[in-house]
């Protein structure tokens, strides 16, 4: 069976074109002429490389929804992620775009701005907008319309370990909730590096989606501090590891980590029943975390907008939610699937994480007022690794 996808890994000199050629040449790939189906549409999707896991399982949804439609083809291209930005952006302002695309808030922005884009609240059924988290819905809308849909989210979470926890004076549940203040977890860390050989009891895992969320990392508009100010502080006092060869958590030398949720089951292999999640500290304005991940969207010169907005409608299905929620360790983005998740249940290990998301406060990046926290915990490091 074919999964109808190509991913082609990264070259600096593939075009579109190219990519799109390598398409059409291999689409018959196996069959013969007599057994090729004739197909009244076929839609080609742009998708971004991402990691492993959603590659596998973006290609088995194409593949399962082709098998459910005679008369509908989607053509998945996976293309380079190195010069998936540069592609996107050249059919953004050239005008030649595919029938459906994944995009990032700036792209989506662009693409918005330059009127490329179909508005889903017209063609979309009520129950599939309704049923995204309220951070999706944020990230899809300009202006009052519905631009983009997601399937999963992605936030940072507080990674810890439990049974180290103890030793900062009191049961910590008690102490770490929603809405609670960076003086909280600075009072924790001081308890623990009491009785820490080195004193360093904080990580930052930035490897591990955690390029689409960040943090407010300017100073809020209502004066408190921002999110590298407690950076700057805690690292003076000695709290931070710089985790430079990536195993602080892990190998036990830190309590927490700062770190995506798709770090989650990486942790859970090293740590076991020890691993705890909470949410991250207010660092101003009430938020917790910001989001920047991908989103689909159909091309005002789609061949079949009905066909695109089914395969939208497939992907959001909630068996097709939960299967990538689950491959990747992403937040299931329908709240009516909530209970049906392992991880992010009421009871579940990173609940705390679904419910930073469905609280609606969130920040969303677009591309030019705001920076990656990630970005900033690299360029801070690499400061204070030179000395200067």
């Amino acid at each position: 069976m074919s999964t109808n996808c190509r991913c082609y890994p990264c070259r600096s000199g593939l075009s579109v074109l190219a990519a799109m050629l390598l398409i059409l040449s291999v689409a018959g790939c196996g069959e013969s002429g007599e057994s090729r189906q004739t197909y009244l549409t076929e839609l080609d999707a742009w998708v971004h490389y991402g990691d492993e896991n959603e590659r596998r399982v973006i290609q088995q949804q194409v593949s399962r929804f082709n098998d459910s439609q005679p008369r509908l083809r989607v053509n998945a291209v996976i293309l380079p992620a190195g010069s998936y930005y540069r592609q996107v952006s050249h059919a953004i302002r050239d005008g030649n775009m595919p029938d459906i695309l994944e995009l990032d808030p700036a792209l989506l922005k662009n693409a918005v701005e330059a009127d490329r884009l179909h508005i889903l609240d017209k063609v979309m059924t009520e129950g599939s907008r309704r049923a995204l988290l309220p951070s999706l819905v944020k990230r899809g809308m300009s202006g009052g319309r519905l631009y983009s849909v997601a399937a999963i989210e992605d936030g940072l979470g507080l990674f810890a370990r439990k049974s180290r926890l103890a030793m900062a004076d009191g049961d910590p549940a008690l102490r770490i909730a929603r809405g609670w203040r960076p003086e909280k977890l600075e009072t924790l860390m001081a308890g623990l590096a009491a009785h820490d050989d080195d004193g360093r009891v904080m990580d930052f895992r930035i490897d591990h989606g955690v390029r689409q969320t960040q943090y407010p990392v300017s100073s809020p508009m209502d004066g408190s501090r921002s999110a590298l100010d407690w950076l700057e502080q805690w690292h003076r006092k000695g709290y931070i590891d710089d985790n430079a060869d990536r195993t602080a958590f892990v190998s036990g030398r830190t309590v927490f980590s700062i770190a995506g949720n798709r770090a989650y089951f990486h942790y859970l292999s090293a740590l076991g029943d020890d691993l705890v999640v909470y949410p991250l500290p207010d660092f101003g304005n009430n938020y917790t975390t910001a989001y920047d991940g991908w989103s689909w969207a159909i091309s005002k010169t789609a061949d079949d907008v009905r066909g695109a907005v089914r395969f939208l409608e497939y992907l959001l299905s909630p068996q097709e939610v939960l299967n990538m929620a689950g491959s990747t360790g992403a937040i299931p983005g329908l709240v009516t699937t909530r209970s049906e998740s392992e991880y992010f249940s009421d009871h579940g290990a990173m609940a705390s994480l679904f419910d930073q998301a469905q609280s609606g406060k969130v920040i969303l990046y677009d591309g030019a007022t705001e920076k990656f926290l990630s970005q900033e915990i690299r360029d801070y490091m690499q400061h204070r690794a030179s000395g200067s």
